[in-house]
């Protein structure tokens, strides 16, 4: 019954008691092998078939998925605005079920809000400012009514504020890989996005570059290492936002709240801050280099500084008044122009307070 090949593996196994074993003994010791032969292969064709049936449910549920994201890119290439919010939407719930796909969804929301977005109006500094001058002193005036044809009017479309929505809720962030440069610096530059809301938002590494954010909402957003070179923010609503080390260089912030906003480390260099509001915000080692910060008292254009953090802000170079360094919280490390640290009442302020710990 048993091949010789059996027989002789069963004796190498049993050793010196073989020898020892009855016929009755080693045809038993025979059939237990062989038994135990049988379960363990048992055992290996149900590993198989586990495994086999895992890699068929991964084959159907990736083909499953695929056929989704196609069905999404199809609804965000449509001409009715509410086939591609759809598409929007459907990607995001896409994300959700496969985290995987993140990248891949982040890549086409990228060029989705390129493509459907305007483009902003690029002016130059000294237009810009008289632009922003004309806006405030309308507002001055409470003028009710803006020209019908005003980029004052122009909002972000549903479908593009639902793909930024998406694409910098930072849930779906979390899933893309770290190392797809063109995901996690998202490119959102030189676009035109007036009055979007953007509360909330994952915008880390963000290039914002010459975009128009006017009267934006941004509160609580993540900018930390964002790119907001000649960034347009007038009269958005940045409360509590983390700029850590952003590039604000030439960003246009006139009437921008930024009450308890971080700008750690920020490079604010020729940057805008007419009628500002810095109430509460951190500026620790802020760049202010030549940066706008209005004296005209008389127009309503300080910026507001009650209770900044100002340590080791670079104020050299801006225009600011002793009210409004007073207001804030300077420290020694504070760098100031001459004739300022020179003003007795700063003086006075800066040798009361205690010396710095060792």
């Amino acid at each position: 019954m048993f091949t010789p090949t059996l027989r002789m593996l069963v004796k190498w196994i049993s050793g010196p008691d073989w020898t020892t074993m009855d016929g009755a003994a080693r045809s038993a010791a025979l059939g237990q092998f062989r038994l135990a032969l049988v379960q363990v292969a048992a055992v290996l064709g149900a590993g198989i078939a586990l495994l086999f049936t895992a890699f068929n449910y991964r084959l159907t549920r990736r083909g499953q998925v695929t056929d989704r994201f196609t069905k999404a890119l199809e609804r965000l290439g449509s001409d009715q605005l509410y086939v591609r919010i759809g598409g929007v939407l459907a990607l995001e719930q896409i994300v959700q079920d496969a985290p995987d796909q993140a990248t891949h969804a982040s890549q086409v929301l990228v060029s989705f809000i390129r493509e459907r977005a305007p483009r902003a109006e690029r002016l130059s500094a000294s237009s810009a400012r008289e632009q922003r001058i004309r806006t405030l002193r309308a507002t001055r005036r409470r003028q009710a009514t803006v020209p019908r044809d005003s980029a004052l009017l122009i909002e972000p479309a549903a479908d593009v504020q639902a793909a930024l929505t998406a694409l910098t809720r930072p849930s779906f962030r979390a899933n893309v890989d770290a190392g797809v440069r063109p995901l996690r610096t998202v490119n959102l530059s030189g676009l035109h996005l007036e009055r979007v809301n953007l509360r909330g938002a994952d915008l880390k590494n963000v290039d914002l570059a010459e975009a128009n954010l006017s009267r934006a909402n941004l509160k609580g957003a993540d900018l930390t290492d964002a790119r907001l070179w000649r960034t347009d923010l007038t009269r958005a609503w940045l409360e509590g936002v983390n700029f850590t080390r952003a590039w604000m260089r030439e960003a246009h912030l006139c009437r921008a709240d930024l009450s308890e906003a971080v700008l750690a480390d920020v490079k604010l260099g020729k940057a805008d801050l007419t009628e500002a509001r810095l109430s509460m915000a951190v500026l620790t080692n802020a760049d202010f280099m030549d940066s706008h910060i209005p004296e005209e008292t008389g127009q309503g254009g300080l910026a507001v500084l009650a209770a900044a953090n100002l340590t080791g802000v670079d104020l050299r170079s801006a225009a600011i008044t002793v009210d409004q360094i007073l207001s804030a919280k300077p420290d020694r490390a504070t760098r100031l122009a001459p004739d300022m640290a020179a003003h007795p009442q700063v003086g006075a302020y800066l040798d009361a307070l205690p010396p710095a710990s060792a």
